[in-house]
């Protein structure tokens, strides 16, 4: 479930899963949260 949906913010963001930082993560972080207000 959690990869699908980082699959979807990966779509948007075009980010490598494999170089997932902290400001990737803050911005993974902020796709969840967008995605679960939908």
């Amino acid at each position: 479930m959690l990869l699908h949906l980082l699959g979807l913010c990966n779509e948007n963001t075009r980010f490598p899963l494999s170089e997932i930082k902290d400001d990737t993560k803050k911005l993974v972080k902020n796709c969840l949260q967008e995605l679960q207000l939908l």
